[in-house]
């Protein structure tokens, strides 16, 4: 029912798991269900989650064959104390932060220091360090781009095999500034020598 939605699935159908013909095994539904929702959240589908994938499968018609129905729900949305359903929608990054001595023991620190770099905004408690170049080349969320899983996934992998930081956190919130924006934010906390 959601039009963003339907336009991903579209492109991507051909790769689907369940096929006519194709012998029912329950591990193909859990599968599909993972496909599509890796589909989605990698092309900006930013609250999307496989529970809003479902079947609906009908055994009776004939004997040895299954009718299928992939369910694909729209967002469950709580207001107040009920709750309502509206189409999903594609989030693209608007902004990227980058916070180069983040500190989970002091994380409230004051930024004294700051830079930008390209698309990027380096932050630091204190002196930068780093070479803006030496760290946005390892960061996967631009802005601009649809809001992914796996580009935030290469990005701390990227981060962390610098050797330099503690496994890197990343944070997406909503910028209320732009309708379906997103602002990611790459806390990055030095390795203790």
């Amino acid at each position: 029912a959601s039009p963003a939605l339907d336009s991903i699935f579209q492109l991507k159908k051909k790769n689907s798991l369940i096929k006519t013909g194709k012998r029912f095994e329950t591990k193909d539904f859990d599968e599909e269900r993972k496909r599509i929702t890796e589909d989605f959240r990698n092309n900006g589908a930013f609250r999307f989650q496989q529970n809003y994938v479902t079947y609906n499968i009908d055994t009776i018609i004939k004997t040895h064959q299954a009718k299928i129905d992939l369910v694909i729900d729209d967002e469950s949305i709580r207001v107040e104390d009920s709750l309502k359903t509206v189409p999903f929608e594609l989030y693209k990054i608007s902004k990227v932060n980058i916070f180069t001595d983040h500190s989970t023991t002091n994380p409230n620190a004051k930024i004294t220091d700051s830079t930008v770099y390209k698309d990027f905004t380096l932050y630091s408690s204190s002196k930068l360090k780093y070479r803006p170049k030496a760290i946005t080349d390892g960061v996967f969320v631009l802005k601009g781009n649809y809001f992914s899983d796996t580009k935030t996934t290469l990005t701390s992998k990227y981060l962390s095999n610098l050797k330099v930081f503690n496994y890197p956190l990343i944070q997406y919130i909503e910028d209320k500034t732009q309708k379906n924006s997103l602002i990611a934010n790459v806390y990055l906390d030095r390795k203790s020598v």
